[in-house]
């Protein structure tokens, strides 16, 4: 009785796990590393660490998406997390800026969308957090691709004295 009741026992436990294992095809959504900080700069300041009024920070981006087989798209919900400070002061202040958010596929740019974000700053405060969850991006695939070969990049939309700046503060600097 117990020699067949152990191959039972076995079958029972591998087919449990299969309900449990599933393949998500979906694009990655990533932060751009050189476009993840933007450093706000007091009007006719020195470009150094002195003239930064304002640092804003894309913390964190999380995705989730249906693919449709039949129509060869995804549906991607991203939430994407910010961040931003500024020197104490005890006036209340509102900082709007543009990010993006692109798709790719290897090193061609398929879309890029632009959209705001808006930090609120309470009197005294130098920490202001924004959480936000942008329209949906849909994603038509090309002929004899996957939604694992594509690829979403979020960043702030920098001038290149922004960039520049950026890229010399940064600790993946070389």
């Amino acid at each position: 009785m117990k020699s067949r009741l152990i191959p039972v026992l076995g079958a029972l436990l591998l087919l449990a796990g299969c309900g449990q294992q599933r393949i998500i095809l979906c694009p990655g959504a990533a932060i751009l590393a050189d476009t993840a900080t933007a450093p706000i700069f007091r009007p006719g300041a020195p470009l150094d660490l002195s003239a930064v009024a304002y640092t804003a920070t894309v913390t964190d981006v999380k995705t989730s998406c249906t693919f449709d087989r039949l129509a060869g798209e995804t549906f991607s919900d991203l939430d994407v997390g910010f961040r931003a400070t500024r020197a104490p002061s005890a006036d209340a202040a509102r900082l709007t800026l543009n990010y993006f958010i692109t798709v790719n596929a290897g090193e061609r740019v398929l879309s890029k969308k632009m959209q705001t974000v808006t930090f609120d700053f309470a009197p005294g405060a130098t920490l202001a957090i924004a959480q936000l969850s942008p329209d949906r991006q849909v994603l038509d695939l090309e002929r004899g691709h996957l939604p694992t070969d594509y690829q979403m990049l979020i960043g702030f939309q920098l001038t290149p004295e922004q960039l520049a700046f950026s890229r010399k503060m940064s600790p993946f600097a070389p």
